[in-house]
């Protein structure tokens, strides 16, 4: 089983052709597996990880350091994860960054939480680590990553009528849930069952209202306008490839309406009351069930970040009392 595991990690290394990019040292050499500024995107509010590998000529590794960093957003050693090793033995970092066994050569995965802030996008992110062995050499290692406010979902998710839909989760909400998330509700699906054409309305409209206390949801509820969150439509032209984080600052939802019709790859814009910015391709399937697929691109705004504060303050307050 050792043979196999060493055999994979050689091979793996060689592919990678780390010997050109390792970071010189005398017993240990630290190269970065990932840090394409032109690729690789992290979206404000996600969690990155850094990716390098580690090994040691001499004696085995015994501690990870971030020496450097361009944003204080906190490093917790413990939360980190690893590959290449063998993973018989549990393997982690205690708070300082040390090694809880000897090891020679491992992958590490570091996470950092960026905070959901759209003042950071465009931004670089970065840190430079050192990894020491037991015989006192070190290696060191800097990575980046460019943040962006901007996020994808290409998976497919069915709005039935009556359905909701949130981009925060990429997730519809069936329709006996809808006030039970109403923090997240961003519109609802609606089928006209008189004229067959299918709609998304916006949650804190009389039209919203009409729909869902008429459809027969369990346990029956009242749905009070005040209470939920605003959306505003419009039409786009552009395909989810085609659009950039300027295209979502552009978009202008001063005409932007309550209830809009919706057809077969049309693009639909959409915007909260928070400010967040999104917007779906969608596929409507009459044989069977209306359907949104496609994509979402999400905007993350400060609109967004006062109102989760605002819950959370009010969670904090509920506690005391």
């Amino acid at each position: 089983m050792k043979k196999i595991i060493l055999l994979s990690i050689v091979a793996l290394l060689a592919s990678c052709s780390l010997d050109d990019v390792l970071a010189p040292a005398e017993g240990v050499k630290v190269a970065v597996m990932e840090s394409a500024l032109d690729t690789v995107r992290i979206a404000v509010g996600d969690t990155l990880r850094f990716k390098f590998v580690a090994t040691t000529n001499y004696g085995s590794l015994k501690r990870v350091e971030v020496i450097d960093k361009t944003h204080d957003f906190g490093a917790v050693y413990d939360k980190a994860e690893f590959a290449l090793v063998d993973m018989e033995d549990t393997l982690r970092l205690d708070d300082e960054g040390y090694f809880s066994r000897p090891v020679t050569t491992v992958m590490v995965l570091f996470p950092m939480a960026v905070p959901k802030d759209p003042d950071l996008s465009g931004s670089l992110v970065g840190m430079t680590f050192r990894v020491t062995n037991t015989e006192g050499d070190a290696g060191t290692v800097s990575s980046f990553f460019k943040l962006t406010n901007m996020k994808v979902e290409k998976s497919v998710q069915y709005i039935y009528s009556g359905f909701g839909y949130s981009s925060e989760r990429h997730q519809a909400i069936n329709k006996n849930n809808l006030w039970k998330n109403k923090k997240v509700l961003e519109f609802i699906g609606w089928l006209d069952p008189v004229t067959n054409k299918y709609y998304l309305l916006n949650p804190a409209s009389q039209k919203a209202k009409e729909v869902v206390e008429s459809m027969g949801v369990y346990p029956p509820v009242t749905w009070y306008v005040d209470s939920v969150k605003n959306t505003r439509f419009i039409k786009l032209d552009k395909k989810y490839d085609d659009l950039i984080e300027a295209d979502m600052l552009a978009m202008d939802f001063s005409e932007g309406v309550d209830m809009i019709e919706v057809k077969t790859n049309e693009v639909i814009g959409y915007e909260t009351e928070y400010g967040r910015r999104c917007m779906i391709t969608m596929n409507v399937t009459y044989s069977w069930y209306p359907q949104l697929t496609g994509s979402k691109h999400t905007y993350l705004v400060k609109g967004e970040m006062e109102r989760d504060e605002a819950e959370k303050k009010k969670a904090e307050e509920k506690k005391k009392k």
